[in-house]
């Protein structure tokens, strides 16, 4: 996620299951990122990305 919004967020973070160590199959990866850009271009990219992750894996 970082190398495709290099330059274009301040800092992503990891929480929820997958940070604490707890994730089972099913579990979902949860990130807040903190833009250093323009919203709506972060927001295209992500969600970029969650496409990407769900053709590639079936899941959001």
């Amino acid at each position: 996620l970082s190398s495709e919004l290099k330059g274009k967020i301040a800092s992503i973070y990891l929480f929820g299951s997958v940070a604490q160590g707890g994730a089972v199959r099913e579990s979902d990866v949860d990130l807040l990122v903190f833009g250093a850009g323009e919203l709506e271009q972060i927001a295209d990219l992500c969600a970029e990305l969650q496409l990407e992750t769900y053709c590639k894996y079936g899941e959001n």
